[in-house]
């Protein structure tokens, strides 16, 4: 068995802040750099789980708990982003990044801890 920053995160059962730093600090997520780096700035957003797929930046209360709210941005287009949150059903394009963190942080206040 081997140790990892990550590992003992959650063993300190706080594993946001080591996942923001390995996907921030990780060459193979280097184009979604920019994404990232703006949604960590984001005060109420960093808090959250992150994860990567597809180009797009998933966010959750508890990490593999998709009943927490989960919230995607995905670039688009132009500028353009899509920000989705489940359960719910909830999508809204934006026209900037700016636009997605802010309806990002909106969809995990109008979905409140359980």
């Amino acid at each position: 068995m081997s140790w990892s920053e990550l590992a003992q995160a959650f063993e300190d059962s706080d594993p946001a802040p080591a996942k923001w730093r390995e996907l921030l600090s990780s060459e193979w997520h280097l184009p979604d750099r920019p994404l990232l780096q703006a949604a960590h700035a984001h005060p109420q957003l960093r808090k959250f789980w992150p994860d990567t797929s597809h180009r797009s930046l998933m966010l959750c209360r508890t990490p593999f708990d998709l009943e927490s709210a989960l919230v995607k941005i995905w670039p688009l287009e132009e500028g353009r982003y899509r920000v989705t949150m489940t359960p719910g059903g909830f999508w809204r394009e934006v026209p900037s990044l700016s636009a997605a963190l802010e309806v990002a942080a909106a969809c995990f206040v109008s979905h409140p801890d359980s």
